[in-house]
């Protein structure tokens, strides 16, 4: 397990699952390469999706101007705030964060597009839009009660070749 997985073997199948957390599909069709990666605070603090972009880029020759990228629907900053102690690990998205007393409301999905716009993504490519999931009514992994968690995954296209196996990402806690 990870916060990342990436490959370049044809036929493969990765996916993510979150509740509030965002998941990140990546595809790059120059080198047939693809991910998923699974976007918390504490991943997106640590930029696990610029990370994710570099490894593929050095592992597969990935081309950061052909990646297309989609960021899923997770929590929104509507209704995501956050401790001072979280917000001030989001400092470089937002400097007036670095001295927050009070809570503060986190856009996971705009942090991640700037990252990856960061890593050398064009801005076109990649795609968000998807609507708070607590604001329509989803259950998050961290409330009493159900849980409803999404998966979000895709097959890179057709079998046939000895591709090296899926590339676990990590970030360090």
């Amino acid at each position: 397990s990870g916060d990342a997985m990436i490959t370049n073997k044809l036929g493969f199948k990765l996916a993510v699952r979150t509740a509030d957390c965002l998941p990140i599909l990546v595809v790059d069709p120059v080198s047939r390469s693809i991910a998923a990666i699974h976007a918390g605070w504490r991943g997106t603090a640590q930029e696990i999706a610029l990370k994710t972009i570099e490894k593929m880029a050095s592992r597969y020759a990935a081309d950061r101007d052909t990646m297309i990228v989609a960021i899923g629907p997770g929590i929104g900053a509507c209704c995501y705030q956050v401790g001072p102690e979280v917000a001030k690990e989001f400092a470089g998205f937002n400097a007036a964060w670095a001295e927050a007393a009070e809570p503060v409301n986190l856009d996971l999905t705009e942090i991640n597009r700037q990252q990856l716009i960061k890593a050398g993504l064009r801005e076109r490519n990649v795609l968000t839009g998807a609507p708070c999931r607590r604001q329509r009514g989803a259950a998050g992994a961290r409330r009493g009660g159900l849980s409803s968690r999404r998966s979000g995954w895709f097959r890179s296209a057709s079998a046939g070749t000895s591709a090296a196996l899926p590339c676990v990402v990590r970030v360090d806690p």
